[in-house]
């Protein structure tokens, strides 16, 4: 398929393509596996790693063996996250018969709420790159700590104790904004 995006008449383009999915395509499987966590996701991700390699094959210096390998792990690497990312954030069934629909807030605490959130996702990207995507993922696309391990490659153990030690840096930054109080 990745090939079809390529003129028939564009010999060089084909082998370089060619080239690039024959010489790093299990690499870029196996970088894909490890972040979706199976085989057909990550197969999925590596097609559109080379769909977005083919549209920017100028891009790729197969002449430099370590640059070409880098830009195409790091799409195939991209394209395994988004997969994962969406199937994370497949919608949840609610059941409606358990909503509560008594309370409803007024614009004020609308207003607030918003403002509090936006405070809050300020000073998780303040935080280090290992905790500021922890807690992202974890608090802001309510991924699971198993979720997130797999999205970002990482072992459970050291999500948990990311998150662990980001959201302790977290409050003591939200208590310094006094976002919250240091009861």
């Amino acid at each position: 398929m990745f090939l079809s995006m390529i003129p028939e008449d564009d010999v060089g383009s084909i082998k370089k393509l060619e080239f690039i999915f024959n010489t790093y395509g299990k690499q870029m499987l196996y970088v894909a596996e490890r972040i979706v966590g199976n085989t057909q996701d990550a197969e999925d991700a590596v097609q559109d790693a080379l769909i977005r390699i083919a549209s920017n094959l100028d891009s790729v210096d197969t002449a430099v063996p370590s640059k070409a390998r880098s830009y195409v792990l790091i799409a195939s690497k991209n394209a395994a996250i988004n997969i994962a990312r969406k199937k994370a954030s497949s919608p949840k069934v609610v059941d409606i018969e358990s909503v509560d629909f008594s309370y409803e807030k007024d614009a004020a605490s609308e207003v607030a709420d918003k403002s509090s959130f936006e405070t809050i996702v300020g000073c998780i990207n303040r935080l280090d790159e290992k905790y500021r995507d922890v807690l992202y993922l974890r608090l802001v696309e309510e991924m699971s700590e198993k979720q997130i391990a797999n999205a970002l490659g990482r072992n459970y153990g050291t999500v948990k104790m990311q998150f662990k030690r980001g959201r302790a840096m977290l409050i003591k930054l939200l208590k310094e904004k006094e976002v919250i109080r240091n009861d």
